[in-house]
C-alpha cells in the first residue's frame, strides 16, 4: 500500500508549486527522513519509505538554479496534508517561514483569526497548528549555478498511513514561484 501521508505530501507539493511556477530552470529536489531518536538522546535519520503514526518526518527541499542568470523572486512552499500529518513549529529552516490555512494567504507564525464569540463580539484566536496546510519561505535571488535548502517536520497522525512510499522527487520548474503572493 502505497503511504498516503508521503504520498499525498509529494502530490501536494506538485499540484500546489504549479501554481507558481514562473521561474524557469529552477530545480526542487524533495526529500524525506524518519527521524529516529537514539537510545543516548541523539537523533539520527534513515530513510522514509515507511511511516507509521507519531513517527516524524523531515522534509527537506534543494531549489537549484540551472539557468546562467540569477533567477528572483523565488518562493519555497511545502504543503501539509490534512488529516495525515501536522507541522512541528519551530521546526522550519531557515526559520523565517510563512505559513498559511489555504495555499493564497500567508502569515508569520503564529497565524490569528478573527471569530465571533457566543456573546457577538469579535476576538483574536490564534489558529491550532494542525489547521496549517502550507508551508513558505522566500528564497529571494537564487545566483546563477546556486542552491538554497529549506526544511520542516511533520508528524504523522492518520493511522491508516503506515507503507511503503516513494519520498525523493526530482521536478525541475514546478516548485518555485517567480511572483510574490
Amino acid at each position: 500500500m502505497f503511504n498516503r501521508a508521503l504520498g499525498f505530501v509529494l502530490v501536494c507539493l506538485l499540484a500546489a508549486s504549479s501554481a507558481f511556477a514562473h521561474s524557469a530552470g529552477v530545480e526542487a529536489q524533495l526529500q524525506a527522513r524518519l527521524v529516529v531518536l537514539q537510545a543516548d538522546g541523539k537523533e539520527s535519520y534513515r530513510a522514509a519509505d515507511t511511516a507509521g503514526p507519531g513517527a516524524v518526518v523531515d522534509y527537506q527541499v534543494t531549489y537549484s538554479n540551472r539557468t546562467g542568470a540569477p533567477v528572483a523572486h523565488v518562493l519555497a512552499t511545502l504543503p501539509i496534508p490534512a488529516g495525515a500529518m501536522v507541522y512541528l513549529p519551530s521546526s522550519a529552516k531557515p526559520v523565517q517561514v510563512l505559513t498559511s490555512i489555504d495555499g493564497t494567504t500567508f502569515a508569520p507564525t503564529p497565524l490569528r483569526r478573527t471569530v465571533v464569540n457566543a456573546q457577538g463580539a469579535s476576538v483574536t484566536q490564534i489558529v491550532p497548528v494542525s489547521e496549517y496546510r502550507f508551508l513558505r519561505w522566500d528564497l529571494g535571488t537564487l545566483a546563477a549555478g546556486a542552491s538554497s535548502i529549506v526544511s520542516a517536520r511533520m508528524k504523522v497522525i492518520d493511522a491508516d498511513t503506515a507503507a511503503s512510499v516513494s519520498t525523493t522527487t526530482n521536478n525541475t520548474d514546478s516548485a518555485v514561484s517567480g511572483a510574490r503572493k
